[in-house]
């Protein structure tokens, strides 16, 4: 029985979400599959007694979140062949080379590059992207893994081809990994919304934030993941310069009545790269079906 570990950091949960559903869909190949989480918190867990090594991470700002980075870097030198999850809100061409810095890190101790899958999900910056919509990427993402991961056991899989231009947006926005522990400290709690539960400490997966005298203190560690911002059940984290994108409140990824028959509603921005990404997934899931109904 092939062993598959995916190492995967998540501050809103999307990314766990995702792996959750890859490693799913491995178990249902006859394989195991462990998601072991990124977490200041949680010890490093060696890759020893795996055939397979994943990395799973929520695109920033096109490129690899900086704790994802770091543990690759603590990695043991092995042949090992790896493969990458992502997750992002919107499908821009311009993510393509979000993984260039953990594929180089990881190749330099010796592991093979084998794929790359890149499921959307809703933003937990920017703008809120509706319920349905959260829905539909949901139930993709959740298609798309079963299939994925069949696709990398086989063999099937290529490693991703990306363009000079999303290797140039990448490295110039990569600057935002060393602006986010400065803006980091400029969060700030709302008083008279804050209950102290401390439920923003203990989604941090950064350990970025303590309590003192039952309120947050935010440290110098941020990364900009969002998950205290999304996840505060009263709404009252300020997350200074970045304030006018928060999100807030977790989404519920149900069907709903009202959407039976009606037709799903794109945001205008970005309109493009999500129509083709849904397009794109309707089409492979759909032959699969097909081939799964002529080997019946």
């Amino acid at each position: 029985m092939k062993k598959i570990i995916i190492y995967c950091f998540s501050g809103t949960g999307n990314t766990m979400r995702a792996a959750n559903a890859f490693a799913k869909g491995v178990s249902e190949c006859g394989a195991e599959c462990v998601v072991h989480p990124i977490r200041t918190d949680t010890p490093f867990l060696p890759p020893d007694g795996y055939d397979f090594v994943g990395f799973a991470y929520p695109v920033h700002g096109f490129n690899a979140p900086t704790p994802v980075l770091r543990y690759a870097e603590t990695m043991p030198c092995t042949n090992l062949p790896f493969f990458v999850i992502k997750t992002s809100g919107e499908g821009l061409k311009l993510n393509d080379a979000s993984s260039r810095r953990l594929v180089r890190i990881l190749r330099d101790k010796g592991y093979g590059f084998q794929a790359e899958f890149h499921y959307l999900m809703p933003y937990n910056i920017i703008f809120r992207h509706t319920e349905r919509m959260a829905y539909e990427m949901d139930r993709t993402m959740q298609s798309l893994a079963a299939l994925d991961a069949e696709a990398l056991l086989n063999g099937s899989c290529k490693p991703p081809v990306d363009s000079v231009a999303a290797r140039g947006v990448a490295k110039v926005i990569s600057i935002e990994h060393l602006a986010m522990p400065i803006i980091g400290k400029s969060f700030r709690i709302d008083p008279s919304r804050c209950i102290g539960c401390g439920k923003c400490q203990k989604i941090c997966p950064c350990g970025n934030i303590r309590m003192e005298g039952g309120m947050p203190r935010f440290g110098g560690a941020c990364v900009g993941c969002m998950g205290c911002a999304f996840g505060c059940p009263r709404d009252a984290v300020s997350i200074g310069v970045l304030n006018g994108w928060k999100v807030n409140g977790a989404y519920r990824f149900q069907a709903m009545p009202e959407y039976d028959g009606t037709e799903l509603q794109l945001p205008r921005y970005c309109n493009r790269s999500y129509r083709r990404y849904f397009e794109h997934a309707a089409r492979r899931i759909k032959k699969e079906c097909q081939t799964d109904a002529e080997r019946v």
